[in-house]
């Protein structure tokens, strides 16, 4: 039990941080670095992340994580 759950350790830990390399020039670019880490708009961030990873975990499939991924996009871009 010990090794499945280090496994799922490791695994949500190597998707947060593709996720980071992967969003971080954007937020960069954007300037909202600093104003995503600063207030609690980071919580928006950790919660989807955490889902979007377990989904993956759970499905081994890069595809069913980017259905939701995409639906948040809209809905963030709805928003703005």
């Amino acid at each position: 039990m010990f090794w499945v759950l280090l496994s799922v350790f490791l695994i949500l830990r190597q998707s947060d941080s593709m996720f980071l390399l992967i969003h971080f020039p954007i937020w960069l670019r954007e300037g909202v670095w600093t104003a995503y880490m600063t207030s609690p708009a980071f919580i928006l961030l950790i919660v989807p992340s955490l889902i979007f990873s377990r989904t993956f975990v759970k499905s081994r499939s890069i595809l069913v994580p980017v259905i939701p991924h995409a639906y948040w996009d809209l809905l963030c871009f709805a928003i703005e």
